[in-house]
């Protein structure tokens, strides 16, 4: 698997591979992300736009007000090759 400049950038911080870890176990909204990971959820939200740009996480809407984040195929193979 090729990386590039975008993946690397979104990889580069540790927060974004705390939310890459805790997504591999379920999927989750930012407000679940924030109290794990003892961040403000709008923090939470500007680290999966950059993890969103990168193709490792995506967003679901289920059709109600909660937006859910998971892990893509290619988030999953960066954290557990």
């Amino acid at each position: 698997m090729d990386i590039d400049k975008v993946t690397l950038k979104a990889l580069g911080a540790d927060t974004r591979q705390e939310i890459l870890k805790s997504l591999m176990r379920r999927r989750k909204m930012p407000s679940e992300l924030s109290k794990v990971l003892g961040l403000s959820p709008s923090t939470i939200v500007e680290h999966l736009k950059q993890l969103e740009l990168a193709e490792l996480v995506q967003r679901k809407e289920t059709g109600h007000k909660w937006i859910y984040y998971e892990i893509t195929s290619k988030g999953a193979n960066i954290i557990e090759p």
